[in-house]
């Protein structure tokens, strides 16, 4: 869908959590981590804040917060690189800090603070710019080496200091540094298992991991029940290639009343060289269909094609070189990737997948972690524990399996969980749900 990135188990929360999450007025929450594994660094950003894909040689990322009355941006969150500045002590770079922000604008620097974060060196900076319309501007600067430093930079109006203050702060206190060598590494031994695995698909194999009947999901968040998810998937033969179908049907609560349907319908042939999938999101208010949004994607010699419809309908293009076709990792696929891959022993598994909102390839990696004692509705069981992050940048979810491969729960870092439940639960709250789920509009 057009609203967030659809790959995996965990892409149906993803798409109402990207609904869901407007932050209330005055006070922040943090959405799922933000993992930069070019840079090494990652951080929760604002729920509901809107990620900018734009970046430059010096802004690493940056996101906007906007206003949930008007829709207007109200704050910014930018992380950058800055070299420098040179200081000889904390004392030296503190003044240095200053002396630069002061010669990049009409700008009143109130304090240069010398902290410890992460064991490392650090300033926390609090300037005010603009002459009429003044804006404030909290920035911690974390000292990576002598002639760089990581910048953490809020920025808003000034009536808002001690609600951008309060947002770094706890923006800041998530943020973590590690080493990119070793994540390259271990990025290109994920990708290599994720070939390896996807070069020995045969009709035969998927046949034989494609689960016998519908399985039924209940979403919570903090113990309310907010909707349900059913998935079917079924050997097919399309265009002459024979592979699997998946169709899927989530029902789930929105702020304000409103009730969502998301629909997917998928196919992709064992050798992925065929792959035809719709998806429809239609929103509710009161009984009354008030949005509707729908997309169709297909492969091409070369290329993934989707079509959206929304207020107006586009059509996105994006090469598949063969180096990326090696490891692309259709959609329907991503249902019956648990089954696929060997549960008995740890290790990860790199894709690539498409996102409709870049119109670029994401890459997905399912990591099977070992095993848990959990507990699932009133059985405690030994699970087995795997993650699927849907992106590089993105925290992955938690899930827990049992020994075929099915899914039992899901845990995302927003705190949703999905749950396997029985047709029958799912009926005692939602008495739609079965015909809704065989199609009923």
């Amino acid at each position: 869908m057009t609203c967030a990135r659809v790959s995996g188990l965990a892409a149906v929360s993803g798409l109402w959590l990207a609904v869901l999450a407007c932050p209330a007025a005055g006070r922040v929450e943090l959405a799922g981590r933000y993992i930069d594994t070019k840079n090494g660094f990652s951080l929760c950003p604002p729920m509901g804040a809107e990620q900018k894909r734009e970046f430059s040689v010096s802004r690493l990322v940056g996101w906007q917060v906007r206003d949930a009355r008007t829709g207007a941006i109200s704050w910014t969150l930018t992380v950058r690189r800055e070299g420098g500045p040179a200081g000889s002590d904390a004392r030296g770079f503190a003044e240095a800090i200053r002396a630069a922000m002061e010669k990049a604008g009409e700008c009143r620097v109130e304090g240069v603070e010398p902290v410890r974060l992460l064991d490392r060196q650090a300033f926390r900076v609090g300037a005010e710019r603009g002459d009429t319309a003044r804006r404030w501007h909290r920035e911690t600067w974390v000292v990576l080496d002598p002639n760089t430093s990581l910048v953490v930079a809020l920025a808003g109006p000034a009536g808002m200091k001690d609600a951008l203050d309060a947002a770094s702060a706890a923006i800041v206190d998530t943020l973590r540094l590690f080493d990119v060598g070793r994540a390259d590494a271990e990025r290109k031994e994920s990708l290599d298992r994720g070939r390896s695995l996807l070069a020995a698909l045969t009709p035969q194999r998927l046949a034989a991991a494609i689960p016998p009947e519908p399985q039924w999901f209940i979403y919570r968040r903090g113990g309310e029940e907010l909707g349900y998810l059913c998935t079917t998937v079924k050997a097919a033969r399309r265009e002459g290639a024979s592979g699997l179908e998946v169709r899927s049907l989530a029902r789930l609560n929105v702020p304000g009343g409103q009730v969502m349907y998301v629909r997917r319908e998928l196919f992709a042939s064992a050798d992925r060289g065929r792959e035809r999938w719709t998806e429809t999101l239609s929103m509710y208010a009161k009984g009354r269909l008030v949005k509707k949004v729908s997309e169709s994607g297909w492969q091409e010699p070369g290329a993934v094609v989707c079509k959206v419809s929304a207020e107006k309908t586009r059509t996105l293009r994006k090469p598949l070189p063969p180096a990326m076709a090696a490891v692309y990792l259709p959609r329907a696929l991503t249902f019956l990737l648990p089954r696929l891959v060997k549960l008995d022993a740890p290790g990860a598994y790199g894709f690539a997948t498409y996102t409709t909102a870049a119109n670029d390839f994401d890459l997905c990696t399912f990591a099977v972690r070992g095993r848990k004692e959990t507990t699932i509705g009133s059985r405690t069981v030994q699970a087995i524990v795997a993650a699927d992050q849907l992106a590089a940048d993105k925290a992955p979810a938690t899930l827990y399996l049992d020994d075929d491969g099915a899914l039992l729960r899901m845990e995302t870092p927003e705190g949703v969980i999905m749950e396997q439940a029985s047709l029958a639960a799912v009926l005692r709250r939602w008495s739609d749900a079965g015909g809704k789920a065989a199609g009923d509009r």
